[in-house]
């Protein structure tokens, strides 16, 4: 709030007149807290985009299987994934379960293959990930698994559609 101070003049007449000072500081300070907060709403609300870089059309690229995960993201947020071709995974019963979790999601099973790549001599960066969203999954789940492919550093990675042994298995789980 502001004060006021009153400076008494001197005179010899009976009259004082009297003279006002008000203190401005806490005006000066509203308005650099109206600045400031008017300059960080400004930044919070320019959007940010993360770049999709997609194969290019044309004829498929062959991936050894020991550098492939699949993430097969299915319906009422479950996410299976596997490691090289689907058939063997199937026959191994390697195909597995997870979800959208922080600690133990679809981020943990890219980092466990990341890990096994670097363990059998291979740099983590040639991992190939293959996202395959079914129609029962939502747009946020697509989404959520391509957020864990930035804070991964995955840095090649396709979105394909589902083979139908794939989305048969999906259905059935």
């Amino acid at each position: 709030m502001a004060s006021i101070q009153q400076a008494p003049v001197q005179s010899k007449s009976r009259n004082y007149q009297r003279t006002l000072k008000v203190d401005m500081t806490p005006m000066v300070d509203l308005g650099f807290l109206l600045v400031t907060f008017f300059v960080f709403t400004s930044t919070m609300s320019t959007s940010a985009t993360t770049a999709l870089v997609m194969p290019k059309d044309g004829p498929p690229t062959n991936t050894a299987a020991a550098t492939t995960l699949t993430l097969l993201a299915g319906g009422h947020n479950q996410v299976y994934g596997y490691g090289g071709i689907w058939e063997d995974a199937v026959h191994a019963n390697a195909v597995q379960p997870s979800s959208y979790s922080i600690a133990a999601g679809a981020g943990a099973l890219i980092r466990q293959q990341q890990k096994a790549l670097e363990q059998n001599g291979h740099k983590k960066e040639e991992l190939v990930l293959l996202i395959k969203p079914s129609e029962q999954s939502s747009y946020k789940n697509l989404v959520d698994l391509l957020d864990e492919v930035m804070i991964n550093g995955v840095t090649r990675y396709a979105i394909v559609a589902p083979d139908p042994a794939e989305t048969a298995f999906m259905d059935a789980h």
